[in-house]
């Protein structure tokens, strides 16, 4: 009897022993009492981007280095920057500052320009004007200014000239003055008495052969087709 007597109260309590493990394994089936693990903490958001620009306009000029305006961030961090449309030809853009600089090297046209900010949380615009105009035109001062002086030919003829038939005879026309090389003649209308010519050197040479007086004119004229005239008389 005392066996058996300890033999129940072992299998008594054994069978507590197992119900007892069997609520555990179910309590811990239904609550997961596997090791906590931490919940990752999720990231705060960022702030979209917004920014203005310390002017709106402004006028490059070809062959002058230029800066256009700076950006003033109001709103969440910038990642990068673009810009629409193309920019005139030589000026660049930095995608990281967002700045417009550099020469250029062509006239443009008044433009609207849309500068965008973007982070991951979104974009942000703003507008700017640019024109490119050509350098002013700064007048040269000429090196030395100049009067060309033209003064006219002269011509001096003997107011007398004496000579006998059958002899020889000679006579010259001064000459000077003018542009260029001057050439005497008798003057239209006029002759010389008979037996005389008269050289383009204003030299009057030859032998007279008639008897008389006569007046005769002379002229000179230059390269450029200026002219004078004189007077001789001729006794003869």
């Amino acid at each position: 009897m005392p066996i058996l007597s300890n033999s129940r109260t072992n299998i008594t309590k054994n069978n507590s022993f197992f119900r007892f493990l069997t609520f555990v394994l179910l309590i811990s089936g239904l609550t997961g009492l596997s090791p906590a693990t931490a919940s990752p903490t999720p990231s705060p958001a960022v702030a979209s981007p917004a920014f203005t620009l310390t002017k709106g306009s402004d006028t490059a000029t070809v062959g002058a280095y230029f800066v256009g305006p700076s950006i003033v961030s109001t709103g969440g961090p910038i990642e990068s920057f673009a810009i629409s449309p193309t920019l005139p030809s030589g000026l660049s853009f930095n995608s990281l500052t967002g700045l417009i600089s550099d020469t250029a090297t062509a006239a443009s046209a008044l433009t609207r320009y849309t500068i965008t900010a973007h982070n991951a949380s979104g974009d942000a615009t703003a507008d700017f004007m640019l024109t490119v105009t050509q350098p002013a035109q700064t007048p040269v001062a000429p090196i030395g200014s100049y009067t060309l002086l033209h003064q006219p030919p002269t011509i001096n003829a003997p107011p007398t000239i004496n000579g006998t038939v059958g002899t020889a005879l000679t006579a010259q026309l001064t000459l000077g003055g003018g542009t260029g090389k001057e050439t005497a003649t008798v003057t239209a209308g006029s002759i010389l008495p008979n037996g005389l010519i008269l050289d383009g050197n204003g030299l009057i040479h030859g032998t007279p052969t008639e008897t008389g007086t006569l007046s005769t004119s002379f002229t000179v004229t230059d390269s450029v087709g200026e002219s004078a005239t004189s007077v001789s008389q001729f006794v003869i």
